[in-house]
């Protein structure tokens, strides 16, 4: 309160993700200790969002950035991420001869320097069925204590693909658990965690109203 005082207002809370602004505001940044669910329907953009608040995120803050996928390989999402910055299509990024192409050529240089921004801060760790919360946990620690800093956030694609501690067929009760232990993870690491929870069918029915 009383730097405040000294220096004026805080805008947000959190962890900038400018240029996201409304969402910044909204959410007030992304704040340690708090849990974020992004929720919806299948293909809908839940992943390319959440990559694009951690690619953000890294860039502004300078902190380490988790991004654990069950989803999709390191590979295809490195591509995407390159695809977004160069303003090239992923598909030829992937096929073409860009290099022999001076405007794609030129693109991709400008991509690539963009990304220079916050590679070195972007994590993004394909993850098995057998990476659990511990791992995790472990992956956090370690790069924590790489960077020598308390500062670090998390994002999980997607909360249905993690295997939960404890063995459960039922799938909410799966979530449920999984939930509850990203949300003590946020508070013992005191840092954002960002997960995405895909509907189910009867979820999804709002399309159809």
């Amino acid at each position: 309160i009383q730097e405040r005082e000294r220096v004026g207002p805080r805008t947000i809370i959190g962890y900038s993700i400018a240029p996201f602004h409304t969402l910044n505001m909204t959410w007030s940044g992304l704040r340690k200790g708090f849990l974020y669910a992004i929720a919806g329907a299948p293909r809908r953009g839940k992943t390319n969002l959440i990559l694009d608040c951690a690619t953000y995120l890294a860039r502004e803050n300078r902190i380490p950035v988790l991004f654990f996928t069950w989803e999709q390989t390191k590979k295809n999402l490195t591509y995407r991420l390159l695809a977004k910055e160069s303003l090239l299509n992923p598909d030829s990024l992937q096929r073409k001869q860009v290099l022999r192409d001076p405007i794609m050529k030129s693109k991709l240089q400008a991509g690539l320097r963009r990304m220079a921004d916050y590679q070195d801060w972007l994590y993004v760790i394909e993850a098995t069925k057998d990476v659990t919360i511990d791992q995790v946990r472990g992956h956090a620690y370690n790069v924590m204590q790489e960077y020598d800093t308390d500062d670090i956030a998390i994002f999980i694609d997607y909360i249905q693909k993690m295997p939960p501690s404890n063995s459960q067929s039922n799938e909410k009760m799966k979530v449920e658990e999984i939930s509850t232990e990203l949300k003590g993870l946020s508070i013992e690491l005191n840092c954002p965690i960002v997960a995405i929870s895909s509907l189910n069918k009867e979820g999804c029915n709002i399309d159809h109203s």
